[in-house]
């Protein structure tokens, strides 16, 4: 009997997060890590235009101008950075980051995020990235794999003085690695 009421307390306690950290196992490295990147130029999808510009540390667009859709002019180098243009046909779940917290919801076709009622706010820090996850459509940033940053970090200290971006970006990365750090 007293075997069994040891396992059941035993269960309790796992059940309530009461374990011994002694026992608990130690949680697995991050694989991937996100890095800040406010110089970055989107285009953020509204309707039958893409404004453009970039985000700034809250999410929030700091528009500089804007192109309608399928308009016969050459197109700057933001293309590649559609934020809310996911390529499809109909609404995406998707987050929406605002001042360090994720909102669950969903993006419209037309470029929209419509929160999901009753969703959970999650703090980013709280948030683990999967890549083929819903994406965050205002990310000021982009996350990219533990191995990937510390080899990349690597080659742009051996070539620092080639190009003098090199420096931005190494101190980005650099910034990345030490906030994950903690």
């Amino acid at each position: 009997m007293t075997k069994r009421l040891l396992g059941v307390a035993a269960l309790l306690a796992v059940a309530l997060g009461l374990r011994d950290s002694n026992l608990a196992a130690p949680a697995p490295p991050e694989l991937y890590v996100f890095v800040q990147d406010l110089d970055r130029v989107v285009g953020v999808r509204r309707g039958g235009w893409i404004i453009y510009g970039q985000l700034n540390a809250d999410g929030e667009l700091i528009a500089d101008g804007k192109h309608q859709i399928g308009a016969p002019i050459h197109l700057p180098r933001w293309t590649n950075h559609v934020v809310t243009d996911f390529a499809a046909d109909e609404a995406r779940p998707c987050y929406e980051y605002h001042s360090g917290f994720l909102i669950k919801g969903v993006m419209t076709v037309y470029g929209r995020f419509i929160p999901e009622e009753g969703s959970r706010v999650t703090k980013f820090e709280d948030y683990r990235y999967v890549p083929k996850g819903p994406p965050i459509w205002n990310l000021p940033g982009f996350f990219m794999s533990r191995e990937q940053l510390e080899e990349r970090r690597r080659w742009l200290s051996e070539h620092l003085g080639e190009k003098p971006e090199y420096g931005e970006e190494k101190a980005r990365l650099d910034a990345a690695a030490a906030a994950n750090r903690k």
